[in-house]
């Protein structure tokens, strides 16, 4: 998780160089639409930045109902796969006759 938002920091500030050396060599029109662009990726940072905690924050959550119960976590993941496999075997037998 740690490497996929230091390689899209690197990304955007790559971008962002990018378009504030080309910006005051084309003209303003060029410059308004990266400032646009600059501000987009840094929503687009924060969203991810927010997401990334979010999703931290769910999985210790999961983590600490599994350590807190942990056969009933086991038993619904059996019963959930061996739903999918049911579904799954009843589609294909269907569909090769």
């Amino acid at each position: 998780m740690n490497d996929i938002l230091s390689d899209l920091e690197k990304s955007a500030t790559t971008a962002e160089n990018w378009i504030s050396s080309s910006a005051g060599s084309v003209g303003t029109a060029l410059h308004r639409a990266g400032d646009e662009l600059s501000s987009a990726l840094d929503r687009g940072k924060g969203y991810y930045r927010s997401a990334g905690k979010r999703v931290s924050r769910e999985a210790r959550a999961a983590d600490a109902v599994l350590h807190r119960h942990p056969y009933p976590t086991v038993l619904l993941g059996i019963a959930a796969g061996a739903l999918v496999g049911f579904l799954i075997s009843r589609s294909l037998s269907n569909s090769c006759r």
